[in-house]
């Protein structure tokens, strides 16, 4: 097995091969601003909605990885949407690839109107993140203030500690296998050119599950001069907000993820980190402290 930061236990490989089994969700696709067919997996309880969760899945990664959270979700009276990011999962569009500086804030306002008005998703509107896609939230939050939510859930991820408004340091780092310095150079005159390569496991069924790996800059765009105005927005948001981590997390250390909540001014916010687990195991536990945290700031405990 290739080296990776990552740690897979005999748990996730057990979850990858039951959600390598499960097909027939719910999937409906929807058009962003230049057409581009994107795709939201939709999870329903099986009585009167609680409220709607807009989930945005991990570098790398797609909707189906989180169907067990989604599941639990549901179960508990939710309707959670998840997005798959452009190029990602049955979303159409280049992997690893954004064709525009604001097409990932774009996408996701997109995905925000296809949810509240299309699918009519009722309040409260929660807002979710694992990995990347905390970043995603925060980073499309700062610019649109017509994405009205009542919640945002960072699990492992938010912190502003690591960002930088360099992509070369932001990606000397645990975040990628290696950037390979030819493409960067080739990429500066083609945009489809990915020079950085994650470092996932060398797992069969990450592969099957079409997890992608090789990413062009144009993908991370939003992370430059990101510093300052994620700060910013940690200081001025209304929002309540979930930080959700594991004590044993590859990627962002307990300490990290306290330092970046002290940053927040909302008194409305809480801090949790499950005993034990990943980067990725998370994904399989965290649904009942989401759930638990969901019910508490709508007043449904």
């Amino acid at each position: 097995m290739r080296n990776s930061v990552l740690i897979i236990t005999e748990e996730d490989i057990r979850n990858f091969d039951a959600l390598l089994e499960q097909t027939g969700e719910e999937v409906h696709f929807f058009a962003s601003f230049d057409r581009t067919e994107l795709a939201c997996t939709i999870v329903r309880p099986n009585s009167e909605s609680k409220g709607s969760v807009l989930f945005i899945h991990g570098i790398g990664a797609r909707a189906h990885l989180y169907l067990p959270m989604a599941d639990h979700l549901a179960e508990n009276g939710y309707t959670i949407y998840m997005l798959d990011i452009r190029g990602h999962g049955f979303s159409h569009g280049v992997p690893g690839h954004m064709p525009s500086k604001d097409a990932m804030e774009k996408d996701v306002l997109h995905f925000y109107n296809f949810v509240t008005t299309e699918e009519s998703g009722n309040a409260p509107v929660i807002a979710v993140g694992h990995s990347l896609g905390t970043y995603i939230w925060i980073h499309t939050l700062s610019k649109y203030d017509k994405i009205k939510i009542d919640g945002l859930v960072l699990m492992s991820g938010g912190s502003v500690n690591k960002l930088d408004g360099s992509y070369t340091k932001l990606f000397r780092g645990q975040y990628s296998r290696y950037v390979s310095k030819w493409k960067a150079f080739i990429s500066l005159f083609n945009s489809n050119v990915k020079p950085v390569h994650i470092g996932f496991p060398e797992l069969p069924q990450l592969e099957k599950a079409g997890f992608v790996e090789d990413y062009g800059f144009s993908f991370f765009t939003m992370f430059l001069n990101s510093n300052e105005r994620f700060q910013k927005f940690y200081q001025s948001t209304e929002i309540p907000i979930l930080m959700i981590s594991g004590d044993r997390d590859e990627l962002f250390p307990v300490g990290k993820i306290e330092e970046t909540f002290r940053k927040i001014k909302n008194p409305k916010k809480e801090l949790s980190f499950l005993d034990g687990d990943t980067h990725t195991s998370i994904i399989w536990h965290a649904g009942s402290y989401i759930e638990g945290w969901m019910s508490k700031i709508s007043g449904n405990e």
